[in-house]
């Protein structure tokens, strides 16, 4: 959120300010709803019909404004979350898998893997 608003105040004195700031004002929307969201819905979809505008443009002006895609930002939020929950909640894998809103404990395990190098189990071991 810090890289949001250095962004935010380096954009405001552009001349085409209004345009910027809507922008903006995506990037700040997004970011909240995903760490509102990011629990439940890891799909740019459901964040750009919230926001009312597309997918496309979506990642568009997340990638612009801060560098990394909206898919890499709900990923993070959500990486965090399950070594949060694999660290400290006390629950099982599947237990996580299913808060996390993932069909089964082995798409979690493959999104987790493929995300961190290294399995829930490995992780919550480490």
């Amino acid at each position: 959120m810090e890289a949001v608003s250095k962004r935010k105040n380096e954009t405001e004195e552009e001349p085409d300010s209004h345009s910027r700031s809507r922008r903006v004002s995506y990037v700040h929307d997004f970011m909240t709803l995903v760490n509102r969201h990011h629990g439940r819905e890891r799909s740019v979809g459901f964040y750009a019909d919230k926001l009312y505008i597309s997918p496309k443009y979506l990642s568009l002006i997340i990638k612009e404004s801060t560098g990394r895609s909206a898919a890499e930002w709900i990923d993070e939020y959500v990486i965090l979350e399950a070594k949060n929950l694999l660290r400290f909640s006390g629950k099982n894998i599947q237990q996580i898998a299913y808060e996390l809103n993932f069909t089964n404990q082995s798409s979690f395990g493959k999104y987790f893997k493929h995300l961190t190098g290294m399995s829930p189990s490995e992780f919550q071991r480490s």
